[in-house]
């Protein structure tokens, strides 16, 4: 029998052996090579989109595949994309009407098809760009774009004018004296910023991107955040597409460089104060009317005094 200072070992064994049989698994696993599983990579997401329709079984189904794509994004998506109020993009989808469709969403979460830095703007504090051909508005902080937002133009081209502008008024609960909405009152253009004429920036219903009478209108929630961020004065420039940017840019004022060849003015000679330059007297010797005189002092005749009468 083996005993350890009248210890039976063998009874002792069964009482620990599940304890040895996990520590010689453990260290058995722990010396063998690991299999690693790789994760399968997503592929990167695609740009581009065609005009097609889509169904709500589609949306739905994309919005269960990817967790950062809801409903809601999705229909901001294809707002944004087709330049009409996600109402609008609701009843497109019901009656089964063509849209312009990302091929696939994930590339168009953070899509704006504007450029986000524009360097010639740097010196500007604040700074507005629309783009007709898109139609698209941007705001930005010293050439770093801040927002963005799809708008609607002129129902004709030429109803929203390109050019560089200011804001020259800002009316937050203004109302057209021009136009009137479909009950036929005055039309309310809320959140609204003056740039030329009777063209405003301001909140309105965007049907599609030419849907106004000349002024540039953008959803509501956008075109408040604009109007709170703008300044009168704040430059707004409107070009008919991407491609005019650069020639159309406000550029920053550049100080001429002195002449080298330019005649050196010297300072007027000033006389001092209380003294009276004396008038030069006339080819005939008289004073000239109306000229200054300085008096002579006591017992001294004057220069300019009359010569005694002769005998």
């Amino acid at each position: 029998m083996i005993s350890l200072k009248g210890v039976d070992i063998r009874l002792m064994f069964p009482r620990y052996a599940w304890l040895l049989a996990v520590v010689g698994c453990a260290l058995l696993a722990g010396c063998m090579p690991r299999k690693v599983v790789p994760t399968p990579e997503l592929p990167p997401p695609e740009s581009g989109w065609t005009e097609r329709k889509i169904t709500k079984t589609e949306i739905n189904r994309i919005s269960a595949s990817h967790v950062d794509l809801d409903h809601r994004t999705l229909m901001d998506i294809l707002a944004r994309l087709n330049a009409r109020d996600r109402d609008y993009i609701e009843e497109d989808i019901e009656k089964g009407r063509k849209l312009k469709v990302p091929k696939d969403f994930r590339y168009y979460r953070n899509w704006t098809p504007l450029p986000r830095q524009i360097s010639e703007v740097n010196h500007l504090p604040k700074f507005v760009l629309v783009v007709k051909s898109i139609p698209f508005i941007g705001w930005y902080e010293r050439g770093h774009l801040l927002e963005d937002s799809y708008i609607c133009i002129g129902k004709k081209g030429e109803w929203t004018k390109a050019g560089l502008y200011k804001i020259l008024k800002k009316d937050e609960n203004h109302v057209s004296a021009s136009y009137r909405n479909a009950y036929g009152q005055p039309a309310l253009m809320p959140w609204a910023l003056r740039i030329y004429g009777h063209v405003w920036i301001h909140a309105g219903d965007i049907e599609g991107p030419h849907c106004s009478h000349g002024c540039i209108n953008l959803p509501i929630r956008p075109a408040a955040r604009l109007f709170d961020w703008a300044d009168t004065n704040t430059t707004v420039l409107v070009i008919e597409s991407l491609k005019d940017l650069n020639k159309s840019l406000p550029r920053k004022p550049v100080k001429a460089a002195p002449d080298k060849n330019a005649p050196v003015k010297k300072p007027a000679i000033k006389p001092a104060p209380g003294r009276t330059t004396p008038p030069k007297p006339s080819s005939t010797g008289t004073i000239p009317p109306g000229a200054a005189v300085s008096k002579p002092a006591p017992g001294k005749p004057s220069a300019l005094a009359a010569p005694p009468p002769r005998d």
